[in-house]
C-alpha cells in the first residue's frame, strides 16, 4: 500500500468538542478544506462514538470532495468506518506499534503526539508516518503546561525520519519559527477555527513553508 505524502497539508486544522458544536462548523470546515493547504484532524474528546462517526462521514465526503486529508483522533475504529486517511494517537491509546499493525493493512496512515526527541524517536522505530511535537508556545488550551520551544522542536525534526508538526499557540506571528526549526508544518486549533479571516490565517501558515 502507497503510504500518504504528509507534507502535503502544511496546516493540520484540530477541532474539539466546543467547536463541533457551533452552527457553522461545518461551512468553516470545508472552507479550509478548499484551501489546498489544509488536512482536518477530527479531535472530539468526550463525544460518542456515534456522534464522531456522523460527523467523520460529513467531513470525509466534503475532504474527498477537494483533495484534502481528513485524520480521526484516537479512535481507530471510527478512522476505519469513515474512510479517513489516517489516526492520530498519542500516550493514551493502545499501543503504537499494535496501531501500525492494524492500520496499515488497511490503508490508514498513523501519526503520533510526543513532547521530547526520546518519544518522537521511539514513534518513529514504532511506524508513526508522522509526529505533533508540542506545546511549542504558550497555549491557552493547555494553561498549565510549560512549552517546550523551538530548540526541542528543531532537536526532534533533526533526530526522525518521519515529518514533524509543531503544535501549540502557533499562529502566523510565531509560524516562521516553525518552519526555520525545520518542521513540516504546523498543527493548529484557534489560529484556523476561530480567528476572524481564519482563511487568511492557514494560507499565510502554509505558505511559510514553501
Amino acid at each position: 500500500m502507497k503510504k500518504l505524502n504528509w507534507t502535503k497539508y502544511r496546516v493540520h486544522a484540530v477541532t474539539s468538542a466546543e467547536l463541533l458544536a457551533k452552527t457553522d462548523f461545518f461551512a468553516r470546515a470545508a472552507e479550509l478544506a478548499a484551501t489546498g493547504c489544509v488536512a482536518i484532524n477530527l479531535r472530539a474528546h468526550g463525544l460518542s462514538g456515534s456522534k464522531i462517526y456522523e460527523t467523520a462521514l460529513r467531513l470525509r465526503e466534503m475532504t474527498r470532495r477537494v483533495g484534502a486529508f481528513l485524520v480521526v483522533n484516537d479512535r481507530i475504529d471510527v478512522a476505519l468506518a469513515a474512510g479517513a486517511d489516517g489516526v492520530h494517537l498519542g500516550a493514551r491509546s493502545i499501543p503504537l506499534a499494535r496501531a501500525v499493525e492494524l492500520c496499515r493493512s488497511r490503508g490508514l496512515g498513523v501519526g503520533y503526539s510526543c513532547h521530547d526527541l526520546g518519544q518522537a524517536e521511539a514513534a518513529a522505530r514504532a511506524g508513526a508516518d508522522y509526529l505533533y511535537l508540542g506545546t511549542v508556545f504558550h497555549s491557552a488550551g493547555k494553561p498549565g503546561t510549560v512549552p517546550c520551544g523551538t530548540a526541542i522542536l528543531a532537536e526532534v525534526c533533526r533526530g526522525v525520519p518521519v515529518p514533524v508538526f509543531g503544535i501549540g499557540g502557533i499562529d502566523p506571528g510565531n509560524i516562521r519559527q516553525i518552519a526555520e526549526a525545520g518542521a513540516s508544518g504546523a498543527a493548529v486549533i484557534t489560529a484556523a477555527w476561530e480567528a476572524l479571516d481564519f482563511v487568511g490565517n492557514v494560507r499565510l501558515m502554509g505558505a511559510a513553508f514553501d
